[in-house]
């Protein structure tokens, strides 16, 4: 009995400081999520807008490309068969034109929790089974000899049945492995005892899983980016006018290579 109390005890300071640290993480995770909301916002208004009307003209050139090509064979004589696709538009349908997709489209800094399947419950095993039994026929309380005796029964029966519900095998090993009448607190121990390591594992798993979220946001692109931002703001620059000028420029050498192009095939 003393050294389960010892391991409740124990198990209660952990989880204490674990639930402080789910809360530290989950304050943490939330100002991580502001602020790339806050730097995608403005990333978006200033450069986002240059994303589609580049690939609108990439789209246009790579049009007029095909329709030089084909005007080309045309005249060399030969013609296509029915569902024919160039090796170029094969490629782009295949490789550039998913990385263009995820080019236009910032990370989004709130990851969304996957739904997990509906599980079978899990079948009751037979050792469980015939414990479960066993135990109940010692200490069922229709067995007793007196009202102290069906008090006590009562008591336990009910602590049985709720190990049994929550397939506590263990907490009714440890019931019958008594052969004297046994203390009847000491199976609500047994039981709080594993109702806290259960509680404990799922702290850790969660206190894992945070760490991994956080982990996800420190080195995500969106925040690559704007740890760069705050770098060359350090240096009087201004890293989303310098992007929009790039794109600026790119959009207009595009541009007028759809010019020349529309020229030359028309």
């Amino acid at each position: 009995m003393d050294n389960i109390q010892q391991q409740i005890q124990m198990l209660q300071t952990e989880i204490a400081a674990d639930e402080v640290t789910v809360a530290t993480l989950n304050a943490e995770i939330q100002d991580l999520q502001a602020e790339l909301v806050d730097f995608k916002q403005r990333y978006d208004s200033a450069v986002k807008s240059l994303f589609g009307r580049i690939e609108v003209v990439k789209d246009a050139i790579a049009e007029l490309e095909e329709k030089r090509k084909q005007e080309v064979l045309r005249k060399a004589g030969w013609n296509p068969p029915e569902g024919y696709e160039s090796v170029e538009e094969q490629y782009r349908r295949k490789w550039q034109k998913p990385r263009e997709e995820a080019a236009r489209t910032a990370s989004d800094p709130h990851q969304v929790p996957l739904q997990m399947p509906d599980l079978p419950p899990e079948p009751v095993s037979p050792d469980l089974k015939k414990l479960y039994h066993q135990l109940a026929r010692r200490y069922h309380p229709d067995h007793a000899i007196d009202e102290a005796d069906r008090k006590y029964r009562t008591k336990l029966m009910a602590q049985i049945n709720a190990a049994y519900a929550d397939k506590d095998l263990a907490s009714l090993k440890t019931l019958a492995d008594h052969p004297e009448k046994v203390n009847v607190e000491e199976p609500l121990a047994v039981l709080q005892l594993r109702q806290l390591q259960q509680k404990s594992r799922m702290l850790r798993q969660q206190i894992f899983d945070l760490k991994q979220q956080q982990q996800s946001l420190l080195h995500c692109d969106l925040m690559k980016l704007k740890v760069e931002e705050k770098l060359l703001k350090r240096q009087g620059r201004d890293l989303l006018k310098e992007l929009a000028a790039e794109w600026e420029a790119e959009y207009k050498t595009l541009l007028q290579k759809l010019y020349d192009l529309r020229r030359e095939v028309q």
